[in-house]
């Protein structure tokens, strides 16, 4: 992982072509200063690959290779952004960018010089074993894992697919900020479908992580194969409002709509519900929510977000208090505060607000006696689209896939139903309890979710 002093010197997690990517963010930082900008370059490689079956059969396996850069220049009081594919012309890429901030957003934004990372070591986020994986490792292992799941889950049609990826960036801008870094990622989606008269039933999980052995897919045959199971019969469920347990992977119906609270930009907007409420008691005390970004393993984990601001794990909510907005450099500079550390980017688009790892914190119900509690009401194992209203706190998502809860089980699947309510009442007044254990699944907004499963009270449930 290397030590503090080569993170903090900018030097650590070279690779072949490191001196490549930063010669080119040189010449592109050298064409900023010469045409009186302020800004930053980010150049980002990526090495893939992909092996994906459907009915017991391998249906492709490929290989990709690409690399981004991308411009943030600032003149004259107004910011400007370009990218591209092509880097062998780091000149126009400045070119682009000062055209675009001839017309761009009037902001001044501070870009970071080298800060010192609030974390001793950094993250574990590069795996060797996972850099060096051949295509046909990659194609072995995502075959057992459809293996597997074919025989814990019979008469379905399962489709897989597994990807690994070595990203190697650096980070330059104008203030002298240098950011080097390296992460491994490899990623398993598994979707199980099975048809009937009437009847169509669609499981899916999707877990990932920067090493090659990691908990977070080992239990996918069997979580699938109870799920599926419980659907072979059905059950009916009238509407009103019932208890409701959000499997790990239905945990985005609450953390979706309080992300768009603690997002900064909507507090500089005046959108947020939670202004004005950092301090106070805005959830059940027994909920907590980290953005961690120190999370070892877990993908995109760093000390340096990806505009070069140290980045910090920060508890978002805490025995239910909120405790502060997410802001990156932009959000930062139009409410004059500072950055959180939570600038990321999707690769071709300029930096936004984002988490890293979200964390609830477990509570004190054993997985039995949470569903003992949830009796006569609905388990949510997934849900489709949602409703408007995300920024208020409010949700409304028809149930993708649910069961009815009776005597301590999945008692049969309920289908034709939605859930909806707002993640704020039914977060303070709603919570019934949390499981005692956290369960690594999917993601959203490119954060990693670690999460147990979720008790609420009052949920409107509506149906046939």
């Amino acid at each position: 992982m290397g030590d503090r002093a080569a993170w903090t010197a900018g030097t650590a997690c070279k690779s072949e072509h490191t001196d490549d990517r930063m010669r080119v963010a040189e010449r592109a930082l050298a064409e900023l200063a010469r045409r009186g900008a302020s800004g930053e370059v980010h150049v980002a490689s990526v090495s893939g690959l992909t092996a994906e079956f459907s009915a017991g059969k391998l249906r492709n396996c490929s290989a990709d290779g690409r690399v981004h850069l991308s411009v943030r220049a600032s003149r004259s009081g107004r910011i400007g952004f370009y990218s591209t594919t092509d880097a062998s012309n780091p000149g126009e890429a400045v070119e682009r960018a000062l055209e675009t901030a001839e017309c761009g957003e009037e902001l001044e934004i501070a870009f970071p010089s080298r800060g010192i990372p609030g974390g001793d070591m950094p993250p574990a986020a590069f795996d060797p074993e996972v850099a060096d994986m051949a295509a046909d490792a990659l194609v072995r292992q995502v075959g057992a894992l459809t293996a597997e799941v074919e025989a814990a889950t019979p008469g379905s049609q399962v489709r897989s697919a597994g990807r690994r990826e070595t990203e190697d960036t650096v980070l330059v801008n104008t203030a002298g900020g240098v950011v080097r870094d390296r992460h491994t990622a490899l990623t398993l989606f598994v979707e199980l479908s099975r048809f009937a008269a009437e009847d169509v039933l669609l499981l899916f999980q999707e877990a990932g992580a920067a090493r090659l052995h990691d908990p977070a897919v080992e239990g996918f045959p069997a979580r699938l194969g109870d799920l599926y199971g419980a659907a072979a019969t059905q059950a009916g469920l009238a509407p009103g409002k019932r208890r409701v347990v959000l499997a790990p992977e239905a945990a985005y119906v609450l953390l979706a709509p309080m992300f768009q609270g603690v997002n900064g930009l909507n507090a500089v907007r005046g959108t947020s519900p939670l202004i004005g409420k950092v301090g106070s008691q805005v959830l059940d005390s027994r909920f907590t929510l980290t953005d961690d970004p120190w999370l070892d393993w877990a993908i995109g984990s760093a000390l340096w977000d990806e505009e070069g601001t140290p980045t910090r794990r920060k508890h978002v909510f805490r025995g239910g208090v909120f405790k502060g907005f997410l802001h990156d450099l932009r959000s930062a500079a139009m409410g004059r505060t500072e950055s959180t550390g939570n600038g990321r980017r999707v690769r071709g688009q300029a930096p936004q607000i984002g988490p890293y790892s979200l964390v609830i914190e477990p509570g004190d119900l054993p997985m039995a006696d949470l569903l003992a509690e949830a009796d006569g009401g609905l388990y949510v194992a997934s849900v489709i689209g949602g409703g408007p209203g995300g920024l208020a706190g409010a949700f409304s998502h028809p149930v993708g896939v649910g069961y009815l809860v009776k005597d301590g089980r999945l008692a049969g699947r309920v289908k034709d139903v939605a859930i909806a309510g707002n993640v704020y009442d039914l977060g303070r007044h709603g919570l019934v309890g949390l499981e005692d254990r956290t369960h690594t699944v999917g993601s959203m907004y490119g954060a990693a979710l670690k999460v147990p499963h979720i008790l609420l009270d009052g949920v409107d449930v509506a149906g046939k």
